[in-house]
Parts: C-alpha cells; structure tokens; sequence
C-alpha cells in the first residue's frame, strides 16, 4: 500500500488506494447481502466463480520488473549444533520485482478472509452459552523456574522448573454459589484455574488430567449440572490436535458424564487472557521470594502458596467479573500421577488433520466430527 499510495503521489491514480486491509480484502469479495453482517461463505473460501484474488486491480507500475525490496518470513535450513540441517522460519530480506511483490500479495487475499472470518466468528461464540453448557480456554504456560533470593551457584544452573496448565472457565453463575441466577438475561461466571506440577512432560495425558481435575471441581465440588463443555485452544499437536487427542474427546461422555467439543483458534490468535493468567501467577510468586515472604522449591510450594495467598481477586479483578483462582497440584509418581503408557485404547491416522477447525463429539462412544 505504501508503494501504490507512491504511485499515486507520482499522479498515476490508476487504481483505488485504499487505507485499510479490510478494504483491499473486500475489493476482492461480491458485496454482503443486505440481511447478514457477512460475506457469503463461498466468497470467503474462494468458491465463487464471480469473485476472488484476480479482482485485486494492478497499475502499470505494479505490474512492472523495477527492483524493491521486500521482508517476508521464510522457512530457512540453518545447521544444528550436530551440523545437520533443521527448517527454521525467519525473517528474510530479499529484493524483488514490483510483480512478484503484488504476486505473493495476490497469494495472502487467497486464504485471508476466510481466516479473519473464522477469527471473528470464534469471539462471538463466548456471547453465545448456553444454559448447563461451559466454556474452557485452554492453554500451557511457559515453566515457572524455581529461583531463590539467595542460591548457591549449582542451584543457579541446574533449577527446578513447575509445568503450568492454565485454564480460564466461563458458566453461568448459580444462586446456591453466586447468590445469584442465569436465566433469561444471561450470567456469566468467569474462574481461573491452574494444575501445577513438577512433571515436564506436557503431552495429551497431562491435558486429559487436566480435564478430569477441572471437570470434577465444577461437577462435584461446586455441584453444577453441565450438558456440554466447549474447549478452545491452540493447534499443538502433542497437547491438543492428534487422533490420540480426537480420541480422548470421543470418549468424554463415558469419562466425564457429558460431552467435550473442541474449537482450535486461528494460527495466530491464541494469545488471550490464558497467557496473562500464567504470567501473573509466576509474577506474584517471583516477587514473593525475592521479599524472602516464602521459599519456592517445587509444584507443592508453588501451589501451596498461590493457594493461600492469590486465590481471592482483588477488587480491581472483580471489576472484570473474575470468581477466583483454583490451584491443583499434580505429584509425578503415586497417587494422583498423570497415567501414562498403554489406556487400552488405539486410534487410528487420518489425513488433513492440520486443517481441522473444530471436533464435535457425538453420544457414540470412539466417533467424533470433524469441520474443515
């Protein structure tokens, strides 16, 4: 856009310049319909034979050999410190034709609206519960590193690190619990809650935990009827999109009494309030050590502590409708152990797995549907 608003300025006003990536994206789409808020869905695949990339007009000078230089990101082969070569994407400076800049710029329209789209239409969704129904947003935190105010040298380079698995809950609030309750105009309750443990391993088995620990806090402890759980995450594949995965979720309703749908955010957009949940925590911890109020050591500490001490929101929280913090802390061996190894049960490989956006259970144990 800088290069074609140049263009313009130079008073080569071949083509409309437009101020926004929203409007070159709708340059290229058939107008909404007056009745929806949306392109039509055919548009935004790029199905609509009326439509599409090609729509995104070029002037002369855009069309033209003359050398630009252009920062894209790149997969590049880089050695590894055994000298093999490993695929690692950076960003790289190359100089190009204007054509082929507007080329890959033709490539980008091609998948972008459908993935704005699906972005949007997710947000929405959390506008959208209904009764007995819960969302989770599940992500992982980076480790906290266990450090001290005063450690001798040895502690310093070989520290204790606590995986975090933090999981922002959305129900509907509950007169017996809340003092107040959802019907007509909805209430949402909003909870934070952390399962902490010295395990570094944090594959699909700890995630299933993880489900059954929070699952078991909303069924039993707080003793609310739950019909369907909708999960948002990322796309991790040894975390949340495998068929190992896919086949925890068909067996939902046999391990947690109900069914687990499962919607996976656009590449990109799953940073959110997970991600600040987890720095705060380790933030409130560091600060603590460093003002010697407790020593951190392990997932015990680490959870025994923010129990005791963070579970409350402050009154600044409650202003964004925040209930409180649950912390679980998961051993590594013995009872309550994350079970790994052999569950009995073996799933089969399908292809375009990358592509999934959303798994929705079905009451038939083993069978799931997929939406592309």
């Amino acid at each position: 856009m800088k290069f074609r608003k140049s263009c313009e300025e130079a008073g080569e006003p071949e083509v409309p310049t437009f101020t926004s990536l929203t409007e070159a994206v709708d340059s290229t789409l058939c107008p909404k319909d007056n009745e929806s808020p949306n392109h039509n869905l055919a548009c935004l695949c790029r199905e609509c034979s009326e439509c599409g990339p090609g729509k995104f007009q070029l002037s002369r000078k855009e069309t033209s050999n003359s050398v630009v230089t252009l920062k894209r990101y790149e997969y590049v082969s880089v050695p590894d410190k055994s000298g093999e070569e490993r695929r690692k994407i950076a960003l790289v400076t190359k100089e190009t034709p204007v054509t082929g800049l507007f080329s890959y710029f033709h490539q980008l329209l091609k998948d972008y609206p459908y993935h704005s789209f699906m972005t949007k239409w997710q947000k929405e969704q959390f506008d959208n519960l209904p009764l007995d129904n819960i969302i989770c947003v599940h992500d992982f935190s980076k480790n906290y590193t266990c450090r001290f105010q005063d450690e001798i040298q040895s502690q310093y380079f070989d520290p204790n690190k606590v995986s975090i698995h933090v999981s922002i809950v959305y129900r509907h609030a509950s007169l017996q619990i809340d003092g107040k309750e959802s019907t007509e105009k909805p209430e949402l309750i909003k909870e934070h809650i952390f399962v902490l443990s010295d395990d570094s391993t944090q594959d699909y088995h700890f995630v299933h935990h993880s489900q059954k620990l929070i699952f078991d806090y909303i069924t039993k402890e707080l003793k609310l009827k739950v019909k369907k759980v909708h999960e948002f995450t990322d796309g991790c594949a040894g975390q949340y999109k495998s068929r190992h995965t896919f086949g925890d979720l068909s067996c939902s309703l046999a391990d947690f009494g109900f069914q687990v749908d499962r919607h996976f955010f656009e590449t990109s957009h799953a940073k959110g309030e997970q991600d600040a949940a987890g720095a705060n925590i380790k933030q409130r911890a560091t600060l603590a050590v460093l003002r010697h109020e407790t020593s951190i050591t392990s997932a015990k500490d680490l959870c025994d502590y923010l129990s005791r001490t963070f579970r409350n929101p402050t009154s600044q929280s409650r202003s964004v409708t925040l209930k409180n913090r649950v912390f679980f802390h998961v051993p590594v061996d013995g009872d309550g152990a994350v079970p790994r190894g052999s569950q009995g049960c073996s799933f089969k490989e399908f292809q375009g797995i990358r592509k999934i956006h959303s798994i929705r259970t079905t009451p038939e144990q083993c069978k799931v549907y997929r939406t592309f």
